[in-house]
């Protein structure tokens, strides 16, 4: 697979005596690459805002408003490029933000992508494929057309559309498949074993409810977009109305359901290929929705890998946290949602929302933490001897109260989550500028372990959540 950007630009690959190929410096790179559309080794959309003295500041379709990257690790991947033709895009090797490094060597003339592990390689003077690449090239060719044939089957899903509704019950069905092979469960599964969770749900995240609900049809009607298989499938009893088998079929003959196997085994040794097959699933479900979809489902309960790991962290969670003056941004026209927080009365809001979360934990002789550069994009974090606490504050009206709850419920599931592989274990919170007025709010997020917390109850709550036992909340 390779590139997919023509540059604008072009670079001279000189090749020193020792092999080495001149790359052009980082700052220089990036400097070019401002405000053009980059897309990681894994499909995602990033985009340069600005190139800063040490840092760049980059927008994700999760961090719109950007997150600063230092240049330097930029710097090391090229330098390593240069001297051996082939970077690998991992952590391990190219620091934290490495989907976003991939994203942008991507762009060098005559690099191409591989797989398994994920890397840039330089083709022409640069590259110096032996017959371990060429071996390497084929199974890649490979892995890419069943990769292509896997996303354009999601995104071609057939879905039941009601006044310009699609349903969310094959998409969801897809993410519980999905969460079971990445917790490396077996690929086939008893309808009945996935029947509660697959109705729960449905029922949740169906944006047109009815007094019933069906998980018996994704389950089957999932074959025809030849994303899905169901043993004995020509054995069972037919409705009379459809070719469906009723629900009582389903479960008196214990019938199991699971990924195509050519599919299941490559996501299986592909990690970058599984994560992309999520994204893609969770393009069809509603933006404010998804954060909460891959917390119910599972994904983002997985714990980390025994062992040392490069992302367990053992310096502070953040640095000091320093009131900021309310300032009402310019926005550029761009793809990426605007957040209510970042203009105008939703900032003031959002300020002083954030400000007596911060004097609350101050009053317990804490330090509220903003985040460190290259970090989780949180809005306030503090730690105690025994536990982390990562908040996202959310101003809110009553105009837009539900999509502000739902997006931050979903950022700080995502916080939550990014710094899991830390010493310590990791509390969400989600703080608000008042009460919701839906008191469904409050059982939603101690169902999901968040806590939801707003000025009235800020100082009582953190004072009690301080003075409990470590736990995710």
């Amino acid at each position: 697979m390779t590139g997919i950007f023509t540059p604008a630009y072009s670079v001279s690959k000189r090749t020193g005596s020792d092999g080495t190929v001149s790359l052009p410096s980082a700052r220089d790179l990036l400097t070019r690459l401002v405000d053009t559309p980059l897309v990681t080794l894994t499909g995602r959309p990033n985009r340069i805002l600005a190139v800063q003295q040490t840092q760049v500041v980059v927008a994700t379709d999760r961090s719109p408003h950007g997150q600063p990257i230092p240049i330097d690790e930029l710097q090391q991947a090229l330098e390593l490029l240069g001297r051996h033709g082939e970077v690998e895009i991992t952590p391990a090797v190219v620091s934290y933000r490495s989907a976003f490094i991939g994203a942008v060597l991507r762009t060098l003339p005559g690099a191409v992508v591989a797989f398994d592990p994920p890397r840039v390689r330089l083709q022409g003077d640069g590259g110096r494929p032996g017959a371990a690449a060429t071996q390497n090239d084929g199974r890649d060719q490979a892995d890419a057309a069943t990769t292509a044939s896997l996303l354009d089957a999601i995104q071609s899903m057939r879905r039941w559309t009601r006044d310009q509704t699609e349903a969310v019950h094959k998409p969801l069905l897809l993410l519980l498949a999905f969460t079971r092979l990445h917790k490396g469960l077996p690929r086939l599964v008893r309808f009945t074993e996935l029947e509660a969770d697959l109705r729960a749900l449905i029922a949740e995240f169906s944006e047109r409810r009815s007094g019933s609900v069906h998980p018996e049809y994704p389950f089957w009607r999932l074959q025809a977009d030849d994303l899905w298989e169901v043993t004995g499938a020509h054995q069972l009893p037919t409705r009379a109305s459809n070719t469906d088998p009723p629900i009582s079929a389903l479960r008196s003959n214990q019938v199991q359901g699971g990924l195509p196997g050519h599919y299941d085994q490559l996501l299986r040794r592909r990690g970058d290929l599984l994560e992309q097959a999520v994204n893609a699933t969770l393009d069809l479900l509603a933006p404010e929705h998804r954060g909460i979809v891959l917390a119910r489902v599972g994904w983002d309960d997985i714990p980390p890998p025994a062992g040392p790991s490069p992302a367990t962290r053992t310096g502070p969670v953040g640095v000091p946290y320093r009131a900021a003056k309310p300032t009402t941004p310019t926005a550029s026209a761009s793809s990426y949602q605007v957040d209510p927080d970042k203009v105008g009365r939703g900032l003031q809001g959002h300020q002083a929302t954030l400000d007596a979360l911060a004097d609350a934990v101050r009053a317990q002789e804490l330090v509220p933490l903003e985040p460190a550069p290259g970090g989780p994009a949180y809005d306030l974090a503090w730690e105690t001897p025994t536990t982390i606490y990562v908040a996202e504050v959310k101003s809110l009206t009553p105009a837009n109260a539900e999509q502000q709850l739902r997006l931050g419920l979903g950022q700080v599931l995502r916080y939550w989550h990014a710094m899991t592989h830390t010493s310590k274990p990791v509390v969400a919170v989600l703080a608000v500028e008042h009460q919701p007025a839906n008191p469904g709010w409050r059982a939603l997020c101690q169902r999901v372990g968040v806590q939801l917390l707003w000025p009235d109850i800020m100082a009582a709550t953190i004072a009690q959540l301080c003075q409990q036992p470590a736990g995710r909340g």
